[in-house]
């Protein structure tokens, strides 16, 4: 009875730990993407607001007035980007608060591993 507890103990451990190792590899993966995404869209955004201040030049704006249309429009993407941001965290925030319930079949299945390891510790 003690070595089917053991390797009882020793597989959950393994399990537990197998889970971890995927959950901190699907983070990683997650950031990488997200710093690999935040460099394309900055790098994006950067030749939009090249290119918009050669059109204003292009099309008869002096350098100063083409300066500022061009940095109003990277203050109207950097507001932008702040509401997204800000939305997404509240998205964040309500999921986090939402308790979920296991499903019928994992609290069952360990509703009756707990019997059976409660029946081999009782004597």
């Amino acid at each position: 009875m003690e070595k089917l507890l053991l390797l009882l103990n020793l597989g959950q451990r393994a399990y537990s730990r197998w889970m971890l190792h995927r959950l901190l590899s699907g983070v990683a993966i997650v950031l990488g993407l997200t710093i690999v995404i935040s460099i394309l869209i900055s790098a994006t955004l950067i030749g939009v607001l090249f290119v918009f201040y050669n059109y204003a030049l292009v099309y008869g704006f002096e350098p100063h007035t083409a300066i500022v249309l061009t940095f109003l429009l990277s203050l109207i993407f950097i507001l932008a980007l702040i509401i997204c941001t800000n939305m997404c965290l509240n998205n964040f925030r309500k999921i986090s608060k939402t308790t979920s319930k296991p499903s019928p079949l994992t609290s069952s299945a360990l509703s009756m591993l707990d019997s059976f390891t409660d029946g081999f510790m009782a004597e």
